[in-house]
Order: structure tokens, then sequence, then C-alpha cells
């Protein structure tokens, strides 16, 4: 909506344009156009018609609930049991609208960058007492390891990097974005959204996975800055 308005005003802005930043907010449109351009993504389920005793039997225990359209982790539970699952779902269908059910990967969790059409080095994130990335792992200082460049071979390390700029050009992300990723004991990465707007405090994954190719905090930031010009790229 933000988008929206700056483009009826005809005020430029950085980052992605309307329809990017709406598909972006929107994780079941965004997992359906991965899948359409071959980036792999956890299996899930989703329709108001889903029970969680189909979503179990179909994706599996533990298993991850999660809203369709919030960020920063808010909302999500790892579900060990069904009954585990039935609370969490009712619970976030009541307080975020709809809810969806991806299957649990346990392993690594990473993520990428992407600068005017070009990867950023990938990001290992390593929670040190939460079960996953939450969002008090994302915004408590200590909580969380960060290592970049991320400690898998280099043939995983590529495959992850192309699938992040694959997932930015999918839902028509435009300037940056950032990707985050959920790898396997075999370290394959699962794509699991696309966040056309990143945190960009000092100490954010972006930041961070700009630093390891030599750019200053200002130096991202006119990066970021330039992207308010050509629209079409």
């Amino acid at each position: 909506t933000v988008q929206g308005i700056l483009e009826f005003l005809g005020i430029p802005y950085t980052g992605s344009g309307v329809l990017g930043s709406s598909i972006g907010m929107n994780k079941i449109i965004t997992k359906q156009l991965f899948e359409v351009r071959g980036v792999a993504t956890p299996p899930y389920c989703y329709g108001t018609d889903m029970s969680v005793t189909a979503a179990v039997r179909n994706l599996g225990l533990p298993i991850v609930i999660k809203p369709h359209a919030e960020g920063s982790s808010v909302g999500v539970t790892i579900a060990t049991s069904r009954k585990e699952a039935e609370k969490a779902a009712k619970r976030t269908q009541g307080t975020y609208g709809d809810v969806f059910f991806e299957k649990y990967i346990p392993g690594m969790m990473a993520t990428c960058g992407i600068l005017s059409g070009i990867p950023l080095p990938v990001l290992e994130i390593a929670p040190k007492k939460r079960k996953f990335y939450d969002y008090k792992s994302k915004y408590t200082e200590g909580m969380t390891e960060y290592v970049v460049p991320a400690r898998i071979s280099s043939r995983k390390y590529q495959r992850l990097q192309d699938y992040a700029l694959t997932a930015h050009q999918a839902i028509g992300a435009h300037g940056f974005s950032r990707v985050d990723f959920v790898l396997d004991k075999n370290h394959n990465p699962y794509a699991l959204e696309v966040n056309t707007i990143p945190g960009l405090l000092m100490g954010s994954n972006l930041p961070l996975e700009a630093q390891a190719i030599g750019l200053t905090y200002d130096d991202l930031t006119f990066e970021i800055l330039k992207t308010s010009h050509d629209r079409s790229k």
C-alpha cells in the first residue's frame, strides 16, 4: 500500500514495486511461484478446508504452522504432536487469519541477499538458545551467531545463490531483497520466502553480507538508494 501511494504521488522510492511487495508478503503465492521456477521449497498444505489431521498425515511431525502473510517469524510454531498442532493452528488463525502448514526440515538456516541483480555472500544463521530463528533470536543481541560465508560446499553454496536470484526474480522484486532458506542434513537448500524490505540495522543480515564483499554500511545504503531510479530492472 505504501508503494501504491508513492506511485500515485510520483515519488521515487527504493526497492520493490507494488506487485513484488504484495507477492513478497503472501507466502502461498510466493511458494507457488518458487515451484513454477524450479526453486526448491518445503512441501506445504494450505486451504480453508485443510484439517490439522490431513496436514500431519501429508507432512508428518514435527510440523510448522505459519500465518500466510506475516514477517519476522511472527506467529510461527513448530509442533511435535497433532494436539499441539491443533492448538497452534487455532491460536495462530485467531490472531493472524489464514494459516498454512509446512514440512519441518531440521538443519541449518541461511539467507542470501540480492543487490542490483547480484547475489551477495550466503550467511549462515545459528541460534544459540532457541529451537529456530524466531522473533526473539532475530532481535535480541547475542542470541544468534552469524557466519559468512556459510560453511557449506561450493556446489551447494552456488545452488543456494542461484535459487536466491531466481526467487527474487520470480516474485517481481526490484533492486534489493533477502531470500531465506533452510538446509537439510545434506545441505540441500529450500527457499522459505523473499524479504522485499530486509532489516537494515548495522548488525542485520544484509549489511553483514555486504560487509563480506567489502561494502561498508554507507556503501550499501547508497547502492539501495540507486534502486529508486530504474524500476524496469
